[in-house]
């Protein structure tokens, strides 16, 4: 991060951080990169939670120095992060990073696609292993990070807005809830197996074991976000589209809800990407939501419906 915006930014922060204590800082510069980062708020409480159930790998797209670097930070003490430290990264002769072509379960890893959870703000990198994942929303705190990652987003970054997000409300805390589920769910199913073992044969039982697995418990963790919602969207394909093929079709599907292509009585939500349309009047006649696409994204990403009163389409007709 090196423009002078974000500079003059950083030292508003700095000032912010001067009286805490190495604990209570989150803007670090790592002199051995060259390179200031930023902490996510309850990164680390969320680390020590996570340790206590699953063992901890981190697996990046950076280089093995950066992986090392970020790991010194978020868990000095190497107390919660136990499992391999992988940086895929490599730079090339001008200095500038080639990442890998995308993440894999091998390793130390390989061969554990039944019992992994993978943890990614970036559900493209992991195509082999998607139903093991919980997508994450990425921490844009930096501007230079929006103008990156953040395309799609309006609005300024975190750091220019002078605030931070919430830990007891960020995506961190919704992705703890739902491995703790996922933790609680995965070994309450195997410990009821195995008490099977006392009336079946070893093998049987062992057989029976190996039928539950973390995909499908996460599976059906996300068939319950939206479960008995009926969803129809309006303006956000291209109209030589097939619907069902659509990104946003399948993550509500993902996600437990119902999709149709026009609304009727089983409509809970008009999904659109603006007011005023034929179906968004429908849903204000018949007294159904009328949201917009963030609604859908936050609820995924939460794991938990997000409230409609706060994703409402923009009208253009005003």
């Amino acid at each position: 991060m090196d423009e002078e915006p974000e500079r003059s930014l950083l030292k508003f922060r700095l000032d912010h951080e001067k009286g805490l204590g190495p604990e209570g800082r989150t803007l670090h510069f790592v002199e051995r990169l060259q390179i200031w980062t930023k902490l996510r708020p309850g990164v680390k409480k969320f680390l020590r939670q996570v340790a206590s159930m699953f063992e901890v790998h981190v697996i990046t797209m950076g280089t093995q120095s950066y992986a090392d670097e970020m790991r010194q930070l978020i868990d000095p003490g190497r107390q919660h992060i136990k499992g391999s430290v992988i940086g895929l990264g490599q730079m090339d002769e001008f200095g500038e990073l080639q990442p890998a072509d995308k993440k894999r379960l091998d390793g130390e890893l390989s061969g554990l696609d039944s019992i992994a959870v993978v943890l990614d703000d970036h559900v493209g990198v992991w195509p082999d292993h998607e139903e093991n994942l919980i997508e994450i929303d990425r921490y844009l705190y930096f501007p230079s990070a929006l103008k990156q990652f953040g395309v799609w987003r309006n609005g300024a970054s975190l750091l220019e807005k002078k605030v931070d997000e919430i830990a007891d409300r960020s995506t961190l805390a919704a992705a703890f809830e739902v491995l703790r589920r996922v933790h609680q769910d995965f070994f309450a199913e195997r410990a009821g197996h195995l008490a099977l073992a006392n009336k079946k044969a070893k093998d049987a039982a062992m057989a029976e074991l190996a039928r539950v697995t973390v995909p499908e418990i996460l599976a059906l963790e996300k068939k319950k976000v939206l479960a008995g919602t009926g969803l129809v969207f309006s303006g956000v394909f291209p109209l030589d589209a097939p619907p069902h093929e659509q990104k946003m079709w399948r993550l509500a599907e993902q996600f437990g809800a119902r999709c149709e292509t026009q609304p009727g009585p089983n409509t809970s939500h008009v999904v659109a990407k603006t007011w005023g349309t034929g179906k968004c009047q429908w849903a204000k006649e018949n007294g159904r939501h009328v949201v917009s696409p963030d609604w859908l994204f936050c609820s995924a990403f939460l794991w938990s419906k997000a409230d409609e009163r706060a994703f409402n389409p923009p009208d253009h007709r005003k």
